[in-house]
């Protein structure tokens, strides 16, 4: 799995950051986490496809700098003839967003647009090889936050072992499915003599635009990376919880109680040139911390 920031400004872009969007690259699979302005730009420039590739996109509120990228990523797909559905969440008022949107002929899409309205936390969709969970965040606007499961893998298969007891292709895949197979000498064999446990597969949270909650928490709970705002400083906390959002060192706090094994910062406020900040921010608090780059993958691999 790669994790690819495509944009990491809060409110308004700069000259070197663009508005929220995130992209999760599976295998064969492309899912984006909201759609600033310009993302289907960044999409470009990432060498990623999205009229092929791209199954979902998940919304965490409708304030403009995280949806304003979806009219123009929509017509693009459609010039360019996408012929598969395409999968749309976020909170209730994005199904009216896009119908606004193809009255005002900003959208046309001639592909199948499959809009839920994410209303209460739990399971939002399963696809291909990942499952995808909302859960509620604080902030000005309803907003939830989301957290991307892959599938688990089976566990890794003996292959000497098989070879040394006579157990062929065909049977190898039986036992993969959990069936017990004869080896040459006539004897069953069982799953678990020759295919470990079964491995995790990979869990990414995504948490912006909120103030430090329990949703926040509950959506990181073990994942290998969180991916969460940290729109201000420290020096700024009265006017982050004004505003409903997270310091650096709020950010920490989240993924140390969650127990996550990495945290990537982003959605940084313009007032920022410089992020050396909050990464001394946040890094006493929880030492596994980055900040998010545009267009540098983050890389996550099963463990086992």
């Amino acid at each position: 799995m790669k994790v690819i920031p495509l944009g990491i400004s809060s409110g308004r872009p700069t000259l070197s950051r663009g508005l929220s969007a995130i992209a999760i690259q599976l295998e064969g699979v492309l899912v984006l986490l909201d759609c600033g302005e310009g993302t289907q730009w960044q999409l470009a420039r990432a060498g990623l496809r999205p009229t092929s590739k791209l199954e979902s996109v998940f919304i965490t509120h409708l304030h403009g700098d995280h949806l304003t990228g979806l009219p123009g990523l929509l017509g693009t797909m459609t010039l360019e003839n996408r012929p598969a559905p395409l999968h749309i969440f976020g909170p209730v008022g994005i199904r009216e967003y896009l119908e606004q949107m193809r009255k005002l002929a900003l959208v046309r899409p001639r592909f199948e647009l499959r809009i839920r309205e994410v209303e209460a936390p739990g399971l939002l969709f399963e696809g291909a090889g990942y499952r995808v969970i909302a859960d509620e965040l604080v902030h000005r606007v309803r907003a939830f936050g989301y957290r991307l499961e892959e599938h688990d893998r089976p566990g890794r298969f003996d292959a000497e072992k098989a070879d040394a007891l006579g157990v062929d292709g065909p049977s190898r895949g039986r036992l993969l499915r959990g069936e017990s197979v004869a080896a040459r000498d006539g004897r069953m064999v069982r799953p678990e003599e020759l295919v470990g446990p079964l491995r995790p597969g990979v869990k990414v949270a995504y948490c912006t635009d909120t103030v430090p909650c329990d949703g926040a928490v509950r959506l990181a709970r073990g994942a290998d990376l969180l991916v969460h705002e940290a729109t201000y400083l420290d020096s700024h906390v009265e006017e982050a919880h004004e505003r409903g959002h997270s310091t650096a060192a709020q950010a920490a706090e989240i993924a140390r109680q969650a127990q996550v094994k990495r945290l990537l910062l982003t959605h940084f406020s313009p007032r920022y040139d410089n992020l050396e900040g909050h990464l001394a921010e946040a890094r006493p608090i929880f030492a596994e911390t980055e900040l998010a780059e545009e267009l540098t993958a983050v890389e996550l691999v099963p463990a086992g």
